[in-house]
């Protein structure tokens, strides 16, 4: 039989084992540093990579970064090697970046437009200009003041190419870029400083449940080529750290396969996981027709990357063409999808 003393020494030796062996796992995951808007509801599969510890069983320590505003800003932390990774939109600074020798690199889709989905930006119009015109078609802009928000941004990108279906010219409406983030939206409407402005969920669906604005046209209506955003990597930790790229890939793709498995539809997960990171109210997002599209399990649409540029050029905000191609390394999210089992 063994002693009480002998057991008690066992026991310890048995949790000695165990903490080591956790020790060891904790400092063989590897630090991937990244950065998200908590606001952008179609970070959602991002969100439940983190929640549901994708990540984590994929063995790395993924250090996320909150901030607020457009994705653009974060090129120069990407740039500088502050970041590994991180949410990108294809504005004039992704094109510059690579003239300027940076070698920031589209990685991975993450969302865009689909039919049967809800779109993630709308062209909104102030209640009350709402109720009075009646607008039904796009060149009801006409002689509207319309805002188009930071240049380079996706809602940017909405107007202008809203604008210009309807075969309107900026001179055809009175057309301002002052107002450039959520809360400037908020107050132009509230101070009727505009008629129209294009904003992103769940920002849409806060003006309609403030009484603000109204949900009209989104990119399926003006651009329904679309590809809204996708994985930007530095150069440096594609080097240094490949299988790590391929790894965190592959948690954002088991991510948005729980997405893609709702067909559009809300379940109580998501929205918890949504209000976790918005720190906005359930009763405001379920108010939202439904998650945004993650069907695209990472395919990078390089036609609408290139249509993106042509936009930007024609602006002189992009000085150079660049090859779509040159910025693109699609090796990464190969073998991700293998490693998801996504076809």
């Amino acid at each position: 039989m063994i002693s009480i003393h002998k057991r008690t020494a066992i026991a310890a030796i048995a949790g000695a084992v165990m903490l080591g062996s956790s020790g060891l796992a904790q400092a063989q995951a590897v630090t991937v540093r990244t950065s998200v808007n908590p606001l952008v509801y179609s970070y959602l599969p991002i969100f439940l990579a983190v929640d549901k510890g994708y990540f984590k069983a994929q063995g790395l320590d993924v250090q996320v970064k909150a901030y607020r505003g457009s994705s653009t800003t974060q090129v120069p932390l990407l740039a500088r090697g502050d970041q590994d990774i991180a949410p990108m939109v294809m504005g004039p600074g992704m094109f510059n970046q690579h003239t300027q020798g940076f070698g920031l690199k589209i990685v991975s889709a993450i969302a865009g437009s689909n039919a049967k989905w809800s779109d993630t930006s709308w062209i909104m119009v102030r209640t009350d200009v709402w109720k009075a015109k009646k607008p039904k078609t796009l060149a009801d802009l006409r002689g509207m003041s319309v805002d188009g928000g930071p240049l380079g941004s996706p809602v940017n990108l909405l107007i202008r190419e809203a604008l210009k279906k309807a075969g309107l010219g900026m001179s055809d409406v009175k057309y301002s870029e002052k107002f450039k983030s959520p809360p400037a939206w908020i107050a132009a409407f509230k101070n009727k400083a505009i008629d129209v402005q294009a904003a992103v969920e769940p920002i849409v669906t806060m003006l309609e449940a403030q009484g603000l604005a109204t949900r009209w046209k989104s990119y399926k209506d003006a651009v329904p080529w679309f590809q809204e955003t996708y994985f930007a990597a530095s150069p440096k930790f594609l080097k240094d750290k490949p299988d790590a790229a391929k790894k965190f890939l592959t948690a954002f793709l088991q991510g948005a396969k729980d997405v893609h498995a709702t067909g559009g539809k809300w379940t109580p997960a998501l929205l918890d996981t949504l209000a976790k990171w918005s720190k906005l109210p359930k009763k405001i997002l379920q108010r939202i027709p439904g998650p945004a599209y993650a069907g695209y399990f990472g395919s990078i649409d390089r036609a609408a990357i290139d249509r993106q540029q042509a936009i930007w050029m024609k602006l002189g905000a992009v000085k150079k063409k660049v090859d779509v191609n040159a910025i693109i390394d699609t090796s990464y999210l190969d073998a991700a999808r293998k490693m998801a089992g996504v076809k």
